[in-house]
């Protein structure tokens, strides 16, 4: 069993851990744990089923979105727990976004338009920003020759849910059992029934950015140079 306050969670032997880092989401605060409950001290590892990594390694129209070469690894167990959340691939270090000064991290974070890729330790390797001219220092040369940036969203072009995540909401993956003690001060206690797991915490909440379904020029162009993108950045 693992228990989350307001603080950063404690290291609790080697089975679970907990730590705090910056939201991605909303620049607020998250305590992330993962749970492996594959090895026990003083008992043999759990046999498990045979199934094909195929299952986890890849998924139709992503490209190894998710891999499990490394399955012990707590970030890969983290993205690959939270995935079926719906939530988009979850960053066990969502503020260190590779490539990029402090200046940027700091002040700008990952935004709608990003381009970039993910790196063997789950980390974002950001690219450019295709609502950025080629020359903007942001976007340093790494786009490919022909490219040509989308004029920026307009804010009607953007659908911002405020509190999508309440202040001390729990994402959490199956298995995954949250009993919540109180609000302020925040006190929650986990327990797991699966051999693997991950849930965030969000003491601050978080708000969602989502572009508009009426706004097609973005999907539009991301279908025609999906391709170009793919190769250029394949030498990343």
């Amino acid at each position: 069993m693992a228990e989350a306050s307001s603080s950063p969670a404690p290291r609790l032997s080697n089975v679970l851990s907990g730590e705090s880092a910056p939201n991605a989401l909303n620049e607020s605060h998250q305590s992330k744990s993962v749970v492996d409950n594959t090895k026990t001290e003083g008992r043999e590892p759990l046999k498990a089923p045979q199934i094909s990594s195929s299952i986890f390694g890849h998924l139709p129209g992503f490209t190894h979105f998710i891999s499990q070469r490394n399955p012990s690894n707590p970030d890969k167990i983290f993205a690959s727990a939270l995935f079926a959340s719906g939530h988009g691939h979850a960053l066990f270090y969502p503020e260190t976004i590779l490539e990029l000064d402090d200046d940027f991290r700091k002040t700008r974070g990952i935004t709608i338009g990003d381009v970039g890729v993910l790196s063997p330790d789950n980390q974002f390797e950001f690219a450019f920003n295709v609502f950025l001219p080629a020359d903007h220092p942001y976007n340093k040369g790494n786009t490919p020759d022909s490219f040509l940036p989308l004029s920026p969203l307009q804010e009607s072009e953007i659908c911002t849910t405020p509190d999508y995540f309440p202040p001390g909401y729990v994402i959490a993956s199956k298995g995954v059992n949250v009993v919540r003690h109180s609000q302020n001060p925040l006190h929650i206690t986990f327990s797991s029934s699966e051999r693997r797991g991950a849930f965030m915490l969000l003491p601050e909440g978080a708000t969602r950015h989502d572009i508009s379904p009426t706004t097609t020029r973005v999907l539009e162009y991301v279908r025609e140079n999906a391709e170009l993108t793919k190769r250029v950045h394949a030498q990343i």
